[in-house]
């Protein structure tokens, strides 16, 4: 019998050269490193489960996609392969078997070529980048998400998880995903508006400072090219939003500019769900808060599967409205957007809204789920921090506090209340649990 423990699948985070690589590792037997295409890391398939069986799969997200951080000083697939055979040196892979599919499978060839050694047996699945045998090698801008698959899958019946992963119309926010995840890919120089909003998109959903303002230089970049585009419009107030949530900014200063982005987006396309989304929030932030549940109301009318339009009525009913709707909201998000980026928010959320009625275990289960996400920033970790105290899980409330203060030094529950706008029952509550956690 053999003594070779199949290693269960999980996630962990790889630095290498202070770019952190979001990767999956499980399996048994030999290494083989699985690069993924343009459409962005799918997580742990059932290929992989069942390749797992006979080698140890490593499948790691590309710097710039999905929960790996970002590596600007990249202009080319021949940076990311250079990237990934520095990758392998932190992990201690030695001649990993490699396959790579679509973007991935370029990259895996200039690897082989760059450093034949390195690898033991190399595997390219629809390989973009690659001169095939007859015709010219395909522009990848030129065609859409959905014919760029049709042009890379020769048989979808062989694949088990097809209808899962495409028998459906891909959402708003997977659309995004896609449309960034091909901008992300391009020279800044050489981008249009509608790439450069998505550009803005992708550093604006990395959530932190400087991805922040880089977020806004590509939505001003969108606007300078197309003024009438109101969709950067709303981008540029969610930063501006963020910058007075999160401290980045002069507090009143950046609240009148998110109001100000929203304003005019609503000027160039009253009808876009996200210029009254932006509007929504905006007003929020100046405390009008009946208003800006209009606002979002209109958003989710005009698009009933606007998961961050259900979202954001979540987040202020989770706080000063009704906590029951506030779960009904959370959860309708996540029906319509399970892979979002800010699915953080909206597990914690939840979690906030169960604190209002006493539903401490529950909450505290929610909000370690929502801390525990690779894109939480310092209020959802606080959240994670406040609820697992107020169920009596003081000792993983201290961890997610240290991880807290490793991140920001000197937050306090203040700093938290300070962004929220919680009735005076709630913030007690929160103040109660501070108490205990070295947050007070």
């Amino acid at each position: 019998m053999s003594i070779i423990r199949r290693m269960r699948p999980h996630e962990k985070t790889i630095s290498v050269g202070g770019t952190y690589v979001h990767t999956w590792v499980g399996g048994q037997g030999d290494p083989l490193l699985v690069l993924h295409g343009a459409g962005g890391n799918r997580g742990w398939r059932q290929w992989m489960e069942r390749v797992a069986e006979h080698y140890t799969v490593w499948a790691p997200t590309h710097p710039g996609f999905g929960a790996s951080g970002d590596a600007e000083w990249m202009e080319g697939v021949d940076d990311l392969a250079r990237f990934y055979l520095w990758w392998m040196d932190a992990t201690r892979l030695e001649r990993p078997h490699l396959l790579g599919q679509s973007l991935g499978g370029w990259t895996a060839a200039e690897m082989a070529t760059m450093n034949p050694g390195a690898i033991d047996r190399l595997v390219l699945a629809a390989p973009v980048g690659l001169k095939p045998e007859t015709g010219e090698i395909l522009d990848v801008f030129y065609h859409s998400p959905q014919q760029l698959r049709e042009l890379n899958v020769h048989d979808p019946s062989a694949i088990p998880e097809w209808e899962e992963l495409f028998g459906r119309a891909p959402t708003p926010v997977e659309l995004e995903i896609a449309e960034r995840n091909r901008a992300v890919l391009k020279a800044p120089s050489s981008l249009d508006a509608w790439e450069a909003h998505h550009r803005g998109l992708w550093h604006m959903y990395r959530f932190n400072r400087d991805d922040n303002q880089q977020a806004q230089h590509f939505f001003e970049q969108a606007l300078r090219l197309d003024p009438t585009f109101s969709r950067p419009y709303a981008g540029l107030s969610f930063t501006h939003f963020q910058s007075a949530f999160l401290g980045w900014g002069e507090r009143a200063h950046e609240v009148e500019q998110a109001y100000a982005a929203a304003s005019r987006g609503l000027m160039a396309d009253e009808q876009d769900p996200a210029a009254h989304w932006a509007m929504g929030r905006a007003l929020w932030l100046h405390g009008r808060v009946d208003e800006s549940l209009t606002e979002l109301d209109t958003s989710v009318e005009l698009s009933p599967n606007f998961a961050l339009g259900h979202y954001t009525l979540a987040f202020i009913h989770a706080q000063s409205g009704d906590p029951q709707a506030a779960i009904r909201e959370a959860d309708h998000s996540r029906d319509l957007s399970p892979f979002d980026p800010l699915l953080f928010a909206m597990l914690a959320t939840r979690a906030l809204a169960l604190v209002r009625l006493s539903r401490f275990d529950e909450a505290a289960d929610w909000a370690a789920k929502a801390a525990a996400r690779p894109n939480a920033h310092v209020h959802v970790l606080a959240i994670g921090a406040h609820c697992l105290a107020l169920a009596g899980r003081v000792d993983a409330a201290r961890t997610i506090t240290a991880t807290i203060h490793a991140r920001q030094p000197g937050y306090r529950v203040d700093d938290f209340l300070t962004a929220f706008r919680f009735t005076g029952e709630a913030e007690a509550l929160i103040r109660r649990a501070a108490t205990l956690i070295s947050l007070a």
